[in-house]
């Protein structure tokens, strides 16, 4: 955890079992929620034996990896979002949804992380309440028995250091190729579109695939014609922190852990820092391009600041398990 982070911390007794936890991020987070209504059309909402009583079973689902969901959310928004982005069920809602924009991650059955979403629009505009009125220990008590008997793998790495992440995203890739590859992934996404918020309007918009097309909100980009640009130097620091804050929070490190153990498996070794190498030169590059589009469809000449806000909006949930899309080309490599 970075030195200048001052986080929440606490102490409380489940069952006899002292539980400590602290968060992955500084106590200047007070969230706030402003009903923008992201959470609740974006999230896929899995459900708890404990939750499924308060859910109507025509409104739950069992899919292929044997849980049980809100229905259609894999697709669509949650039917219990009113227009009015409110929650029909708000008293009653899932764990799930109690916990956004917060992960709880236990290394432990005596220690608990919390991590923080950035894909909220109180969390990327550092829109914050006056005091924190997040119960922490609450999040943390109702997230022990769904992780009590868990394996807890070990989550002391080796690190790559600030310089060594500048380096990685300071070495040359060819657009071209970089683009045309992760706009083939664009056009074959079959769950959810890509979502983000418009900071200028403060309105949503999707960035989908079309053709040849790249359609950010109601702006229409040849993907032939979309330019590699330059970032400003605060766009360029704030994507820099970014990815090396991705490395703090316990929920990648338990992804890191996890890929280590599915690479011994097959008996590929890596050492930690030529894995985390591979994780970010993936995100950085996967950032970029949808910074361009971002900076495109708000008519910037350079990638600014706010382009990257709306970027990390947009990618901040799938980045929480980075190294997913590393391990099959690994094992093909072998």
């Amino acid at each position: 955890m970075p030195s200048n982070i001052q986080p929440y911390k606490g102490t409380l007794e489940i069952d006899g079992n002292l539980v400590e936890w602290e968060t992955t991020f500084d106590q200047k987070v007070k969230f706030k929620c402003t009903n923008c209504g992201y959470c609740c059309d974006s999230s896929n909402v899995m459900l708890s034996f404990e939750d499924m009583p308060n859910i109507p079973v025509e409104f739950q689902e069992l899919r292929d990896d044997e849980k049980t969901y809100i229905k259609d959310t894999a697709h669509s928004r949650c039917p219990f979002l009113t227009k009015d982005t409110l929650c029909n069920i708000y008293e009653k809602r899932p764990y799930v949804c109690r916990e956004y924009p917060f992960k709880v991650t236990f290394v432990s059955n005596n220690k608990a992380y919390i991590d923080l979403i950035h894909a909220c629009e109180s969390i990327v505009k550092e829109d914050y309440l006056p005091d924190n009125e997040v119960d922490f220990s609450f999040l943390v008590r109702k997230s022990y028995y769904k992780q009590l008997l868990a394996e807890k793998p070990s989550l002391n790495f080796n690190f790559l250091s600030d310089e060594e992440i500048k380096q990685i995203l300071s070495e040359p890739y060819d657009w071209e190729e970089l683009k045309h590859k992760l706009f083939l992934l664009l056009t074959q996404t079959s769950q959810k579109p890509y979502k983000t918020m418009d900071l200028y309007t403060n309105k949503f918009y999707f960035i989908i695939a079309k053709g040849n097309k790249i359609i950010a909100g109601d702006k229409e980009i040849d993907v032939n014609a979309l330019n590699n640009k330059l970032l400003t130097d605060e766009a360029k620091f704030m994507l820099y922190s970014y990815i090396s804050m991705l490395f703090t929070r316990k929920l990648t490190q338990l992804d890191f852990a996890n890929t280590i153990q599915t690479l011994n498996e097959h008996s590929i070794k890596l050492t930690d820092k030529e894995l985390q190498k591979r994780a970010i030169n993936r995100l950085y590059l996967t950032m970029l391009f949808f910074l361009n589009i971002i900076a495109e469809k708000n008519s910037h000449n350079s990638i600014t600041s706010l382009d990257v806000k709306e970027a990390i909006f947009l990618l901040d949930t799938t980045f929480l398990a980075p190294m997913e899309g590393i391990i099959a080309p690994l094992i093909k490599e072998k």
